[in-house]
């Protein structure tokens, strides 16, 4: 029974088999389920309701959008007022978009919610305004289109490409990536040179009896010439990476909170400059714990003999581990900031293509990237990779020990150098684009390339893979950052300069200036900059906590959607998935893997994950120790404090010294 409503909205098809609209076919097979459902067992009797073929027409007034699904999805990319009016919200690199969906009920309420479509970038697609019940984006394949619709005029939807001259497709994230390592690889030299020549300035000028090289002022002529340089650098190789960056990452966060770019920039230069501080203050730190480490030796003794520790000999505190040996100790620890980038991220043979192949590519007028053969581009698909320092080590020492050869890129590379320059905002990028990428493939189950007659296609096949090998070099970097930034540069560092800033202030004889007259302005030169010193580390401390937090919740979002599949395939040899890749000479080669290989890198990336979380809790009780101690001695009466034994009196320690 249909209500009024139906007649007037629906026209009955009297003789289906003559309208275009309706496939004879499909009505056949309508009527064999139906049977199948009502009728089980009465397969050879007709329904007892004829079937009956109604079609509604609807006229729609919004813009129409035909072509391949390369084309289309260039030109989303290209026209956000396209965007705009199409209400889609979200692109997914080459293959899918995420739009925004309305429905207005009976009672006035409305409704929302979000839709993802998939298009085949080789298949005709026409992309339109769904209206009806919802109102929302639709893409439908063009035949089922044609079927279902008839357009009232058709216009070239895509030429405004030629007359605007954008690019109508999506710049790889390694396309420049040669020329941001460029910059990368200046600030690098140019910051830790500052901080190696102020070094030997400061011994060499000590030995001289220059006095002068141990002013203040010579650590904040440091600071600031190679925090301008870093600044710069940060910024030049950002315009290199900025465009594919915002394409892929289009949220901005900051510890999790979502900000404008401005706040964003602003920020991550300001993180540029703190790291830039404790590069430099760490060197400076070093000396002058070298140089004071006769006068502070009877107070250190004393701290480590009232410690958890105090069951050793007192000849370790004043032979082995004393200020000076562990001063130096630490800061060449910190050192593996620029050490292990530089062994693993710079090429080992100089010179070279380091052209990115679509920068010479021809461009279709859908926005498609051409090779010289005619053949599509596939830019994920170029291995353009190269031997560094570390894996020729291997090759000709470690490989035999177990040890994986492993190249790297460009654009890994970038990522690397950052971390030893300490350039924040270019560094920012090898995080949050990496993650927007894993969550791409796990979504739109994005697997490898397959060699097709059209060139490489995407498929889906090996997908859980892909993300897993892309957690990979997430996780490598980020392990990085917690080994040589959060425990050798700022864990280890801030523990021995708060010792040191505890014995100074006795010595000083201000154990008695509570916190309250400190923050009331209570406070001398060298306090202002060991607060300096401890402020700058402790700031680039916590985005730091944040990020492992971002790595193990992507893992934890990872091993959801794909552990059913490792676990199911874990012990099976055949072929799991292939992957096709362009290699230098332009062959195509590929690469094999089975359903070992897949639980093989899902627990190494557990590991990885794991390791990391340990390290992070412990740089926490290094830190957190470090404050509490800091905090408890300006408590205390006499101006010492540990754990073991809590408020100290270390006045025989002040008598020798000679102080009052």
């Amino acid at each position: 029974e249909m209500n009024p409503n139906f007649w007037q909205s629906f026209k009955t098809v009297t003789n289906p088999a003559k309208d275009e609209r309706f496939d004879p076919q499909a009505l056949e097979e309508f009527k064999t389920a139906m049977k199948k459902l009502f009728q089980p067992g009465q397969m050879n009797q007709d329904l007892p309701a004829p079937v009956m073929c109604v079609h509604r027409e609807r006229e729609n007034n919004l813009p129409l959008y035909i072509g391949t699904g390369d084309a289309l999805m260039s030109m989303l990319r290209t026209f956000k007022n396209i965007r705009d009016q199409l209400k889609i919200t979200t692109i997914f690199e080459s293959g899918g978009f995420a739009c925004k969906w309305t429905c207005v009920t009976e009672e006035g309420k409305v409704n929302e919610g979000f839709h993802t479509f998939h298009v085949d970038l080789t298949r005709q697609y026409c992309l339109y305004t769904k209206q009806g019940y919802d109102e929302m984006a639709c893409v439908k394949l063009k035949p089922q289109f044609d079927r279902d619709c008839f357009p009232k005029e058709r216009k070239p939807q895509l030429e405004a490409w030629q007359a605007n001259g954008e690019l109508p497709y999506v710049i790889g994230r390694d396309w420049f990536a040669s020329e941001a390592y460029t910059w990368t690889l200046r600030s690098t030299i140019f910051m830790w040179s500052c901080a190696i020549l102020t070094v030997f300035l400061r011994w060499f000028g000590t030995a001289r009896g220059w006095d002068w090289v141990n002013e203040p002022v010579i650590l904040l002529v440091t600071i600031s010439t190679s925090g301008a340089y870093a600044l710069r650098s940060d910024f030049m190789a950002m315009k290199w990476r900025i465009v594919p960056w915002l394409q892929k990452v289009r949220k901005l966060k900051i510890m999790g909170i979502q900000t404008p770019f401005e706040v964003y920039f602003i920020i991550r230069l300001l993180g540029t400059c703190f790291q830039t501080v404790t590069i430099q203050n760490n060197a400076w730190f070093m000396v002058g714990a070298v140089q004071e480490n006769d006068n502070v030796l009877c107070l250190w003794t004393f701290l480590w003999e009232h410690s958890s520790f105090g069951f050793l000999a007192k000849s370790t505190w004043t032979t082995l581990v004393t200020p000076r040996r562990l001063a130096i100790l630490f800061w060449c620890l910190s050192t593996t900031q620029l050490v292990w980038p530089l062994v693993t991220g710079m090429p080992w043979q100089r010179g070279g293509t380091r052209a990115f192949p679509p920068k010479d590519a021809q461009t279709t007028d859908s926005g498609r990237l051409l090779n010289a053969a005619g053949c599509t581009i596939a830019l994920e698909a170029h291995h353009k990779d190269f031997m560094t320092f570390w894996s020729k080590l291997v090759q000709y020492f470690l490989e035999a020990w177990g040890v994986s050869l492993t190249t790297c890129t460009y654009g890994e590379s970038v990522g690397k150098l950052a971390l030893a320059s300490g350039l924040r905002y270019v560094g920012s990028t090898s995080m949050s684009y990496q993650l927007r990428l894993i969550n791409e493939i796990i979504a739109f189950k994005k697997g490898f390339y397959l060699n097709t007659d059209t060139g490489l296609e995407l498929l889906p096949q090996g997908w859980e893979l892909r993300s897993l090998e892309e957690f990979q070099k997430l996780a490598e970097t980020q392990m990085n950052r917690v080994t040589f930034i959060m425990l050798c540069k700022l864990a280890l560092q801030m523990n021995l300069q708060i010792t040191f800033i505890i014995i100074n202030r006795i010595q000083e004889g201000r154990e008695h200036i509570s916190l309250r007259k400190i923050l009331g302005g209570d406070i001398t030169r060298i306090e202002v900059f060991a607060f300096i010193s401890i402020s700058s580390l402790l700031v680039t401390f916590l985005p730091e906590v944040v990020d492992v937090y971002d790595v193990v919740r992507a893992f934890l979002s990872m091993r959801t959607a794909i552990k059913e599949t490792v676990f199911k395939l874990g012990m099976n040899n055949e072929v799991y998935a292939t992957n096709d890749f362009v290699v230098d000479d332009g062959s195509i080669q590929s690469m094999i893997y089975s359903g070992k290989d897949l639980k093989q890198k899902y627990y190494r990336a557990l590991r990885k994950v794991c390791q990391m979380v340990f390290i992070t809790i412990f740089c926490l009780w290094l830190v957190g120790y470090a404050l509490l101690k800091v905090i408890m001695s300006v408590e205390c009466e006499n101006g010492a404090w540990e754990f073991h034994e809590s408020c100290l009196d270390p006045i025989l320690c002040v008598n020798q010294a000679g102080q009052p």
